[in-house]
């Protein structure tokens, strides 16, 4: 992400046999902010659940308020996620 531009795109999430879960879809925002590279990945399906925003660290958020929260109980591969695609950004 060499320039300022913002991207937001969805994820289409399928299971092991190729079978579409929309409800699982995450969209993923992309963008630079104080010259860093900052990241949310939310469920596009349920704009209330908790999404992750993920810069030098993650921080889980309140999909309705946008306050701090904890980590919901299917987090974890989310914050993998934004860990790997993050880095991507950085390196490349």
């Amino acid at each position: 992400m060499e320039n300022s531009d913002d991207y937001c795109v969805r994820l289409e999430v399928r299971d092991a046999g190729g079978v579409r879960l929309p409800a699982e879809d995450l969209e993923l925002e992309m963008y630079r902010s104080a010259g860093q590279i900052n990241l949310t990945l939310a469920w596009a399906a349920f704009p209330d659940r908790p999404m992750l925003w993920h810069g030098s660290h993650a921080v889980w958020m309140d999909g309705a308020t946008g306050l701090r929260c904890e980590r919901p109980e299917e987090g974890s591969p989310i914050e993998a996620l934004g860990r790997r695609l993050r880095a991507l950004l950085i390196q490349g």
